[in-house]
């Protein structure tokens, strides 16, 4: 299965197929931006509000990370450091809306990758990495715990991204998103006069109300 042929079935259904670890070549990248590209256009149709400037680029390198991650996870031979590490390594963290959004495109399904990897093996070092990239890209990150608190200015500042963020939030009742003012207020108008949806949130900010950098601020 090509890389143009595992993002195809992501998104379509969620079951992929991968072969061992091979170099990707310029032919194949081609034509799995090719297909972000149009996928993108659709997609983004559902989404609230406005969503950010989509580039590419960043996209394709979170594709190429995914991609690795689900060979390495396949063929438990395969080594971390030299197949999934440099990709990772290629996909920094974000600075703006555009490099969330686009990255996120591909990376949402990080939280599904990463428990089938830590239920296999908790200690496996492709965990490891998963968790790096996770504290990377916290709009991807939604239900997985114990991350390191990551700045929520970004996705906050948008309000297309941070409805995502809060609709992740809801449905994965991920408490430990609820670090940040905004965020949680976000949640809190999200449930409105409908605490018994989501009561564990609810209760959540209503007795701990957990303080922030940026509450400190």
């Amino acid at each position: 299965m090509s890389l143009q042929s595992f993002l195809a079935a992501l998104f379509d259904h969620g079951a992929v197929q991968v072969p061992q670890p091979v170099p990707i070549g310029g032919d194949e990248l081609a034509e799995a931006q090719k297909a972000l590209v149009e996928f993108e256009k659709v997609y983004r149709l559902s989404l609230p509000d406005s969503p950010p400037d989509f580039d590419v680029a960043i996209t394709c390198r979170a594709a190429e990370a995914l991609y690795r991650i689900c060979q390495c996870f396949v063929y438990r031979d395969a080594d971390v450091s030299s197949v999934v590490a440099p990709a990772v390594a290629r996909l920094a963290g974000a600075t703006t809306p555009s490099a969330h959004y686009s990255a996120d495109l591909v990376l949402r399904f990080l939280p599904d990758i990463w428990r089938l990897a830590r239920d296999a093996a908790a200690n496996d070092p492709l965990v490891a990495l998963l968790t790096e990239l996770a504290g990377r890209w916290p709009l991807s990150a939604v239900g997985i715990p114990g991350l390191p608190d990551s700045s929520m200015d970004v996705i906050a500042g948008d309000r297309c991204l941070l409805q995502i963020h809060v609709d992740r939030i809801l449905q994965r009742r991920d408490r430990s998103r609820l670090a940040d003012r905004r965020v949680r207020d976000a949640v809190l108008s999200a449930i409105g006069d409908h605490a018994e949806l989501a009561p564990e949130l609810a209760g959540a900010i209503r007795d701990s109300s957990p303080l922030s950098q940026h509450d400190a601020s």
